[in-house]
């Protein structure tokens, strides 16, 4: 769950700190190297413009339970909210991302 790496204290091993007061550009988000790349040879936590290259999304929507997010104990993600994060990341515009 998100919360628990990126909650009061903590950072992912990616670096990205989610703290609702901490400005985007500050997230380390958009673009930023993942510590992970589950099997892909492009991807970024946030891929501007490209949801099936965003960690982030890629996470939400993965039937591995080892990688998905949140991690199964806590529920089923939620379709309608998994959407908006995509639609959000498509919106940022497609650009390489320069991290």
């Amino acid at each position: 769950m998100i919360l628990l790496s990126n909650g009061p204290g903590g950072r992912s091993a990616a670096g990205v700190g989610l703290r609702f007061e901490t400005p985007l550009a500050r997230q380390n988000l958009i673009g930023a190297d993942v510590s992970y790349a589950m099997g892909q040879s492009e991807l970024k936590v946030v891929w501007p413009g490209e949801p099936e290259k965003s960690a982030l999304y890629l996470r939400l929507v993965s039937a591995e339970p080892s990688l998905r997010m949140p991690l199964q104990e806590y529920g089923d993600p939620d379709r309608a909210g998994i959407e908006v994060i995509a639609e959000w990341i498509r919106s940022l515009g497609s650009t390489t991302p320069e991290h």
